[in-house]
């Protein structure tokens, strides 16, 4: 964005203002596979939350999952919405598959809450 360009703000449905700035700073630290749908169907985000594709080696493919839970955890920390586990987790249920990238990815956040001790009561 150059600094031509103006800065806008608007509101949420909340009536809670926010900076279009902000919304765009936000979009570019959005986990790698993050990403904008061309044409949603109704119901669906204008993003996808999982846009993965499988290289066909297993033990890569795991490693890539565990990376982008990392991504993802980092960016629910920065941005401090846990929900985005949710659309994740909805976008990789709507594509009705579990591969080695998605067994990656949970494991790497298994990982997470033992190491973090994050689960205990």
């Amino acid at each position: 964005m150059s600094s031509d360009e103006p800065k806008t703000s608007s509101q949420d449905t909340s009536g809670k203002a926010f900076s279009v700035d902000a919304c765009r700073s936000v979009q570019h630290r959005l986990p790698a596979f993050v990403a904008t749908r061309q044409d949603p169907k109704p119901g669906e985000f204008l993003r996808d939350f999982w846009c993965v594709q499988e290289s066909g080696k297993w033990s890569h493919d795991v490693a890539l999952g565990r990376t982008h839970a990392r991504d993802a955890l980092r960016f629910m920390r920065e941005e401090g919405v846990p929900h985005v586990l949710n659309w994740i987790a909805l976008d990789m249920v709507r594509k009705s598959y579990f591969g080695p990238i998605e067994v990656g990815f949970f494991h790497e956040l298994g990982t997470y809450v033992l190491r973090t001790g994050k689960g205990r009561r």
